[in-house]
């Protein structure tokens, strides 16, 4: 089975929440606010929706949004974006 997540195509949607959350809150962000945002945004949406049709047990969208930020090879990429010096 092939992953439900394609780096080239979600990492850049993640990044840009996790950007925009730490410009608001000046502090590390977390998964669960990461894959919050990645519901609201339309395109981080789109993407974890197109994922659960592609599971043969589909999990709740929000089971799945949460996956992706924690997941390699994402979650140690991730910190970099906002804190390069990590």
């Amino acid at each position: 089975m092939e992953p439900s997540w394609k780096h080239a195509d979600v990492f850049p949607i993640i990044a840009r929440v996790i950007e925009q959350a730490y410009r608001e809150h000046q502090r590390f962000i977390t998964a669960q606010e990461i894959a919050a945002r990645l519901l609201q945004d339309s395109e981080g949406r789109n993407l974890v929706e197109a994922a659960r049709e592609q599971q043969q047990q589909p999990q709740s969208l929000e089971r799945l949004a949460s996956n992706a930020p924690s997941s390699r090879p994402f979650g140690p990429i991730c910190v970099k974006v906002v804190s390069p010096n990590w």
